[in-house]
């Protein structure tokens, strides 16, 4: 059984260099992403499996321990993220329990 890394939200700016690096430096790498298509053309240019689903949804990690029951997780890159700009006086209660689902 082969040992792979699982890089969440890998078509992020971080999420997908930091597979690229891993790769780079020989790694084994599982990408997981909400959008299919974008994370189909990151797999194939890195030669990575993947994984499409959405961390906000629930019952999102049985999808991911279904996807990776084939190989041993050797570490797990959380890159999941949003950037919510405004002023602060406009930053509500709602805001602040999404950002910290997320």
């Amino acid at each position: 059984m082969s040992d792979k890394y699982l890089v969440f939200g890998a078509t992020g700016a971080i999420g997908s260099s930091l597979a690229a690096q891993l790769k780079e430096s020989s790694h084994d790498v599982h990408l997981i992403a909400r959008n299919e298509d974008e994370v189909k053309v990151i797999a194939e240019e890195l030669g990575c499996s993947f994984s499409v689903t959405d961390v906000l949804e629930e019952g999102f990690i049985e999808k991911v321990k279904t996807d990776t029951s084939e190989f041993n997780i050797k570490g797990v890159a959380y890159c999941v993220g949003s950037i919510d700009l405004k002023p602060l006086k406009r930053v509500t209660e709602n805001d602040l329990n999404a950002c910290m689902k997320l």
